[in-house]
């Protein structure tokens, strides 16, 4: 299955995880990438809510206890953050 822009349902997804928080940003960012055999589809949202909320699949199945996906999009996510340019 070629990765294309996240569907519906991983939207919805997260929308159902945040319902009770207010974005901080309007929409859900989202991204997706294939590369070899390998694809990623990647929804997220900064909310007001004062604890990490991570969820995560690999091969259809959830990662209840993360993994180097979830701690490798966790560091890149804090690096980008303090770039220069988003401050």
């Amino acid at each position: 299955m070629a990765a294309d822009t996240p569907d519906a349902d991983l939207i919805g997804q997260l929308q159902a995880l945040s319902h009770s928080w207010d974005p901080l940003f309007p929409g859900v960012v989202t991204f997706s990438e294939e590369a070899s055999d390998l694809s990623v589809k990647v929804a997220f949202q900064w909310t007001n809510d004062e604890t990490d909320q991570v969820r995560s699949n690999a091969n259809e199945n959830p990662t209840t206890k993360g993994g180097t996906h979830v701690e490798g999009f966790s560091r890149a996510a804090i690096a980008a953050d303090r770039l220069p340019e988003f401050r």
